[in-house]
This record gives C-alpha cells, sequence and structure tokens, in this order.
C-alpha cells in the first residue's frame, strides 16, 4: 500500500513539475477522454422519450478518432516523465502534439457541423453539451501543445534536435550558369 501510495505522490509531484503548456496538454487529453461519454447528441422519435448519445453511438468515427489523440497525447507526456525521452524519430514531442491536437479541433469542428446538420434533418434533436466541451478541452490541449513546443525534458541533449534538423548546403551551387559548366564526370 505504501508503494501504490509513493507512485501516486511521485506521479502528480511529476505532473506538476511540467511546465505550463504541457500541464495543459496533460488536462486537456485526460478532459476530453472523459468528455467522450459525456452527451454530444440526443434525439426523440415521435416525441417518445430522449435518446442521449455519447461520441461512440451515431457517427463512431468522431469518437474513434478523438480518443486515440486524446491516448496517444497522454502516453506521449508520460513517456516525457517517465522516460526523459523528447523525440520520436526526429519529430520532438511539441511538434508531434500540435499536429494531433490540430487534427482533434478540425475533427471535432467537422463532427459539429455534421450533428448539426442531424439536428436540422431529425425533429426533436439536439447537439448537446459534450461535444462543445470535448472541443474546448481539445482546444485547451491545443494552446499547451503551441505554448511548450520547444520544451524537451531534463536530461534530453538539445543539441541532437539541432543536429537533426541541419541541411549540408556546402555543394549547392546558387549560380546556374556556373553549375551548367561542370561536366558530368565532374559533378559530385
Amino acid at each position: 500500500m505504501k508503494r501504490t501510495e509513493n507512485f501516486a505522490i511521485d506521479f502528480w509531484k511529476n505532473i506538476l513539475h511540467l511546465p505550463f503548456g504541457r500541464r495543459l496538454v496533460f488536462f486537456g487529453a485526460s478532459f476530453t477522454l472523459v468528455f467522450l461519454f459525456f452527451p454530444w447528441f440526443s434525439a426523440s422519435i415521435r416525441g417518445e422519450g430522449v435518446s442521449h448519445s455519447n461520441a461512440f453511438e451515431y457517427l463512431t468515427i468522431f469518437g474513434i478518432i478523438t480518443l486515440v489523440i486524446a491516448l496517444m497525447s497522454l502516453l506521449i507526456v508520460l513517456r516525457e516523465i517517465f522516460s526523459k525521452k523528447g523525440f520520436i524519430g526526429s519529430l520532438s514531442h511539441g511538434q508531434i502534439l500540435v499536429f494531433l491536437f490540430g487534427h482533434g479541433v478540425y475533427t471535432i469542428i467537422i463532427a459539429t457541423f455534421v450533428f448539426h446538420e442531424f439536428a436540422n434533418q431529425i425533429p426533436f434533436s439536439e447537439v448537446n453539451i459534450g461535444l462543445g466541451l470535448t472541443f474546448v478541452a481539445l482546444g485547451i490541449g491545443l494552446a499547451g501543445a503551441i505554448f511548450s513546443r520547444d520544451y524537451l525534458p531534463k536530461g534530453v541533449d538539445k543539441k541532437i534536435f539541432a543536429e537533426n534538423n541541419e541541411i549540408d548546403t556546402s555543394s549547392v551551387h546558387l549560380n546556374p550558369e556556373e553549375s551548367s559548366q561542370l561536366s558530368f564526370d565532374e559533378r559530385p
């Protein structure tokens, strides 16, 4: 029991020691997971009883995409906390988080249009608060990802990031006549 309590305390200490932007990412992704189960759309067939649906009922694809985005974002933040890594391939975690949350916001905007069209076509139906709360949570996560996109965990060498993004321009000719005068044998 004591070990579990220490783990939970250490986990929250690590979360609170993250920069403000990464905490926004963490809480935005966490609340997105919660808001996926709030009602997104409700309809009353023939005026009898109201059925509420969450993100996984009418158009499941929006819920699945948002779920994957939130889970991947949480895993990236947890990876930064526990393994102190800042890159996946040649992309920094900040770049990946901006990409993920940008797609999440875009997905929810499209879902809003689709559900509003449903609400216009089906009598006694409406879009519920879950869709709006999910949009807000993803927007908070996107803002946090933008604020902290240059953040690297302690212990990650920033020179690696600079070296991965440098391009060797020593063999590039700016004068086209100069490069056209070279024979095929002389070209590098």
